[in-house]
Parts: C-alpha cells; structure tokens; sequence
C-alpha cells in the first residue's frame, strides 16, 4: 500500500452553528479517515486547548493548511472575525484553495458573500444545504458526495503519479 498525501484541511464556521457543525463534522471525519490516497489532517477551533493563544493558534493553523472547507450560513456571513482574519486567507491572488460549504441556505441576490461570487458552492444535487437534508439518509448523501468533492479538489492540487 503506498503512503496517503498528507493534507490539512482549515475549517471556518461561525460559532451560531456550533449544534449544526458538531453533526456535520462527525459525519464528514469519518467518511474522511478510510480515503485511499490522502491522510485528511482537519482542523476547527474545538481543538484549542485551554490555556493556548486562541488568535495565535488559528493563526498558525490558517497559515500551515492546504485547503478551506468554508462552511457557509447567515452567521458565517455576519461573523466580523471570520471575513477580517480567516477569509483573507482563500481569497485573493495568493489564496489558498478553498471549497464552500452550504451548511445553510443563504440568500445570493441580498446577502453579502464576502467575495465568495466566484465560487461554485457545494450543496447536495446543487439545491439542498446540509440544514436542508432532514433523513438520516440525506444528510449522509450530502456527506458522501462532499467526499468525493474533497477528494476530487485533492486530486487537483496533490496529483500523485
């Protein structure tokens, strides 16, 4: 078995969707854990200890990782924090790769996107936020095919030989 591509993946969320982002991130780590060729390294504030510089640790956090998982709602939106110091990081010419995540519908005509137009944003058959799917069932097909997703920006950005 040949060794996965290390990738560490940054995840902005605003903390208002802290219920919904504990249910998408369990389902998401493991569906990424078994992938083939990568080693998915996912990273979210919860995982600042106490004690730590919390600025100083996401900082270094946004710096080291190789791609976003934005996860996109109203509250994302609204959060002052993340559009002055994690957003800069995946937009613009020096940006790293991101992918939008609907975690809840936003309205494109009336909200402010931050400069996230130009992205095509993941959203299960391109109508459903994660909030949308309410089976089980859904919401693991919203997961599965965000994985394939993941795996296919991956592909792009780390093509193994």
């Amino acid at each position: 078995m040949e060794p996965r591509t290390y990738i560490k993946c940054f995840v902005p969320y605003a903390h208002l969707d802290r219920r919904i982002v504990a249910n998408f991130m369990q389902r998401l780590t493991v569906h990424l854990a078994p992938s083939r060729r990568y080693d998915y390294q996912v990273w979210w504030d919860t995982r600042i200890d106490t004690g730590q510089q919390w600025r100083e640790e996401i900082r270094q956090q946004l710096v080291a990782c190789d791609v976003g998982l934005l996860l996109i709602s109203p509250a994302f939106l609204t959060s002052k924090y993340i559009a002055q110091y994690e957003l800069p990081y995946f937009l613009g010419a020096n940006a790293k790769p991101a992918l939008p995540i609907m975690l809840e519908t936003i309205d494109w005509q009336r909200h402010d996107t931050k400069g996230l137009e130009p992205y095509q944003f993941f959203m299960l058959d391109h109508t459903r936020a994660f909030v949308d799917c309410t089976t089980h069932i859904l919401r693991g097909r919203f997961i599965a095919r965000l994985f394939a997703q993941i795996e296919q920006q991956a592909d792009r950005l780390y093509a193994q030989a």
